[in-house]
């Protein structure tokens, strides 16, 4: 598959917004209601969806509900994005002064990392 890079930087009120490698905005995540957060992509379509699970990782769905993987701690400040099942499909790292690179599989539209509303 092919490799692709999505900057996350914080937005407001406590949201995520997405880039993909032009600097072109490809979605944006609020916090959810219970925890969490809640995937939109640039035209406001509801994509997907967050929730906590132990050990500080993240567990993602698509907008139908079904599991697409999840987000686990790695490396100080990096977490690993696994696929539905289980396989590395990425990794998402901090970029200064704030915000994430995400580094992986062109299918995951967004990157669940440290910082973001995960």
């Amino acid at each position: 598959m092919k490799q692709k890079k999505i900057t996350s930087v914080p937005g407001i009120l406590g949201g995520t917004n997405y880039y993909d490698e032009n600097g072109r905005q490809i979605g944006y995540s609020t916090p959810g209601i219970f925890g969490g957060a809640e995937h939109y992509d640039e035209n406001g379509n509801r994509v997907g969806y967050s929730v906590p699970g132990l050990f500080d990782n993240a567990v993602h769905y698509d907008g139908q509900g079904e599991k697409t993987g999840e987000s686990i701690p790695a490396l100080p400040f990096e977490r690993h994005r696994l696929d539905r099942n289980g396989d590395l499909a990425g990794v998402s790292s901090p970029i200064l002064p704030m915000g994430n690179i995400f580094d992986g599989d062109e299918s995951d539209v967004f990157d669940i990392g440290p910082g973001s509303d995960r």
